[in-house]
């Protein structure tokens, strides 16, 4: 009964939960990767404290996390075309562990499309749900931003050996057997790239009244290859209670700061779009 709510509650989940905010930074600044880290974070701080917004340092800001990330999809980007975002991530100790975890999303520019969206997993597998509105900087508009609005499911501690068939995912995950592909349809890692992720969680910001942004500097590389970033992110996660009534103030200051700090680090910033369309534009030199 447990997990059959468990599902029942994601496919009702209409209301946006997270804000997370994301500056793409230059990869080349991170050819020094720890120095890139400090230069960033020292300068958030700083920036943090002119605008009057408090920071709350970790206790080792500057530990690294690593995991591998893998998007899945086929070759003509099927998934993608229906606006689906199928995720693989493995976290590393010293080795890769042996399970790992699968992530549906949904992505639309329209809120009403991704409320609507089927990423419900399979009954019988414990998951994590997300609706989170990302905010962005508009396309090459440095002190601005724009919105995608996502909601997704996870799927932890998996060890089943996947095949590589559209049906082997959708055991996890129902609705990809619902898109009009044929079940036996091969899912690969878009264009080849496995992803070699390294990131700190240096700290926390806060805008006031319990809104709170948790800070992640994360750095991709192609797996084998730490030698030449794939591409980089500040970004800052904000969780959401009530959405529709995100007090006033802690919100414009929150969008402020967004704002500002793309121009502070003017030097720093790639007018990208995501870490995913990376990935997804990747071609090999």
């Amino acid at each position: 009964m447990v997990l059959a709510f468990v599902n029942i509650a994601l496919a009702r989940l209409t209301k946006i939960n997270s804000c997370e905010y994301k500056i793409l930074l230059k990869p080349e600044k991170f050819q020094d990767r720890a120095a890139a880290f400090r230069a960033i974070w020292d300068t958030v701080k700083i920036f943090a404290h002119e605008l009057g917004i408090e920071v709350v340092e970790a206790n080792d800001p500057f530990k690294e996390y690593r995991q591998e990330v893998i998007f899945y999809d086929t070759d003509s980007f099927d998934l993608r075309k229906r606006n689906y975002i199928l995720r693989m991530r493995r976290k590393y100790d010293d080795k890769p562990r042996g399970d790992y975890e699968l992530t549906l999303k949904y992505c639309s520019n329209v809120l009403e499309e991704s409320q609507k969206a089927d990423v419900t997993p399979a009954f019988g597998y414990r998951t994590k749900s997300k609706f989170e509105e990302a905010i962005l900087i508009a396309k090459d508009s440095l002190g601005s931003m724009r919105s995608i609005y996502s909601k997704s499911a996870k799927v932890k501690k998996i060890d089943y050996k996947l095949s590589g068939k559209l049906e082997d995912f959708a055991r996890f995950f129902p609705v990809l057997s619902k898109l009009g592909l044929p079940s036996d349809a091969v899912l690969k890692p878009v264009n080849g790239v496995i992803v070699d992720e390294r990131k700190i969680s240096p700290g926390m910001l806060k805008f006031g009244d319990n809104i709170n942004g948790m800070v992640d500097i994360t750095v991709w590389y192609l797996k084998g290859d730490t030698t030449h970033p794939l591409v980089a992110e500040f970004s800052y996660d904000c969780k959401i209670r009530d959405y529709d009534n995100m007090p006033k103030d802690a919100a414009e200051k929150c969008n402020e700061f967004f704002k500002k700090l793309q121009l502070k680090m003017a030097d720093w910033v790639y007018l990208g779009a995501t870490k995913t369309d990376t990935v997804f534009k990747y071609k090999k030199e």
